[in-house]
């Protein structure tokens, strides 16, 4: 019996290692960088330099929407002295990390295998493992909690704790992650409402969300507010729900074109869930299916996103591991896996030799890779123009040239590339601020491409976003419906007055007020009675 054991431990150990080292491959083969990414990665290079997590010199505004991934990313960046490439293999090694764990939690060799396919089917998965922003955390933590929360990793005491501590962090990462954690932590805590032991609540709740508590007090008293800047940019806009939640559902559809293996995944996930709900009517189940189906509404409410499938990736990951966790539970279990296994691979040889959108060029000439409702293969527009490891397509030098130039012409700044070509922003950025001009001191005006843009400012460059996502000022001015009725989810690009920012006397009564208000809150003394009552009134 023994002997046995071990066999079994040590297939399965190598069944993990090689799983987990095609993972680290195929991420690895299509690492990328996003724009928005390099926002926050401007803010890391502020901190570095003394001006705290900020964009601008001595403007409070946060913009970046995860705090724990960027403190982990400052944390590590700090210790590499490296920004980008960190960014990239941070995310690969959680994303790892993630797959690992979520193995250990399988009984059977097999089951790793499965689990990898359903992984590597998904393209919004693999695509959004690097690309800088938070996705790859947010697949460790959501495995560490359904693990938890299913007994699958054995906690003797203080379960609630945990999973609270758990759910705080996936908060912390993303605050939109509450709709997923919700009904997980109400059904841990369930007991205890039934029995009206709210002390317990209370005591093991603050403690478990100790973290969000003290970073968000911080938030109120720092930058003025308990959300990103990006918050108010994209909730201060004057779009019907109806538009919205039709956004929303051209999103969802957008993912059985931009991945269909991810969209099977889902499929398969939510048969399986309503098959196991059916039969066993599982208290831990039906939590999960929950949090799923109001984490899908919540997309559809705001409209989903422009980076194709970035929402959707969470979903796939845990639709995956409930799948390889719960099979078993079906009859004829070995056939199931292969016909799941086979149809997987079948799916991956597809997705992987197609495309679903293509170049092309905007009325001003931009080139740009999107469907017609706004939504864009993200990492295939960079990849294009140089901001990933390798790229799967060749662009000819002219249309790089071009891209270049246009960013010089509308965003009133020089680039040191002459020639730019497969992955040569990625190799001009890696040296981080040695290679920013330190000459450039002009305002950076920009909406789409800001994060290019600001990683080549210097630290003393000010910054104008008419979408909002770094200005206090665009951010607080309500977004209308151009009259052409084209408005792009993320991208709510407000009118910028005529002369501003050099000059403010052709602002509105109304505008002049709301500037002064994002001055005081994010320029002046923080301690100031004007500037707390401005802050209370946001709160409340």
């Amino acid at each position: 019996m023994i002997t046995n054991f071990k066999k079994f431990l040590t297939v399965k150990m190598a069944v993990l290692l090689g799983s987990s080292m095609v993972l680290a491959l195929y991420i690895f083969r299509t690492a990328w960088l996003s724009d928005d990414a390099m926002i926050t990665l401007r803010s890391v290079i502020m901190l570095f330099n003394g001006h705290g997590p900020v964009i601008e010199q001595g403007v409070r505004v946060q913009g970046f929407t995860h705090p724990l991934w960027y403190w982990t990313l400052a944390l590590t960046s700090f210790m590499t002295r490296e920004f980008i490439y960190t960014s990239i293999f941070l995310g690969l090694f959680f994303t790892v990390a993630a797959f690992f764990l979520a193995s250990k939690t399988f009984m059977k060799a097999h089951s790793i295998v499965i689990f990898l396919v359903l992984i590597l089917t998904s393209r919004s998965v693999i695509d959004y493992s690097t690309s800088g922003l938070e996705n790859s955390l947010t697949y460790f933590l959501v495995i560490l909690l359904l693990a938890t929360f299913f007994d699958k990793i054995k906690v003797t005491k203080n379960k609630e704790l945990i999973i609270t501590l758990i759910s705080c962090l996936m908060v912390l990462n993303r605050f939109d992650y509450i709709f997923l954690t919700l009904p997980i932590l109400i059904a841990t805590y369930f007991t205890h409402i039934k029995d009206k032991n709210i002390k317990f609540i209370l005591k093991t709740g603050i403690l478990g969300f100790l973290p969000a508590i003290l970073w968000h007090s911080f938030s109120i008293i720092y930058y003025g507010s308990v959300f990103p800047n990006t918050a108010n940019a994209k909730l201060n806009v004057n779009i019907s729900t109806i538009a919205k939640v039709k956004q929303g559902v051209h999103y969802f559809v957008n993912t059985m074109k931009y991945d269909l293996g991810g969209y099977i995944v889902i499929l398969l996930g939510g048969c399986l869930v309503v098959y196991l709900l059916w039969k066993n009517r599982s208290p831990k189940m039906l939590a999960v299916t929950a949090s799923l189906f109001i984490y899908q509404l919540y997309i559809l409410y705001i409209g989903g996103d422009f980076m194709a499938g970035r929402f959707y990736a969470v979903i796939i990951v845990m639709f995956a591991w409930l799948i390889t966790t719960h099979i078993d539970q079906i009859e004829s279990f070995e056939f199931s896996s292969l016909l799941i296994a086979m149809s997987c691979l079948v799916i991956l040889a597809t997705s992987i030799s197609t495309s679903w959108v293509n170049i092309v060029r905007n009325d001003s000439g931009i080139l740009h890779i999107s469907d017609s409702n706004g939504v864009a293969d993200e990492r295939g527009f960079y990849a294009h123009f140089g901001q990933s490891l390798f790229n799967r397509e060749q662009v000819v030098d002219k249309l790089l040239q071009e891209r270049f130039l246009n960013l010089q012409r509308d965003f009133k700044f020089k680039l040191k590339a002459k020639k730019p070509s497969d992955g040569y922003i990625l190799k001009y950025l890696s040296k981080s601020t040695k290679h920013i001009d330190q000459n450039h001191n002009d305002r950076v005006i920009a909406c789409g491409g800001l994060g290019l843009v600001l990683l080549f400012s210097n630290d003393k460059a000010t910054v104008s976003d008419p979408c909002g996502l770094v200005d206090p000022f665009f951010a607080r001015l309500p977004y209308e419906i151009p009259e052409d009725g084209v408005w792009r989810t993320g991208h709510y690009n407000r009118p910028v007055p005529k002369g501003y920012p050099k000059t403010t006397k052709n602002l509105t009564k109304h505008q002049k007020k709301i500037l002064h208000e994002a001055e005081v809150i994010t320029t002046g003394k923080l301690f100031t009675s004007e500037r707390v009552k401005l802050v209370l009134k946001g709160l409340l």
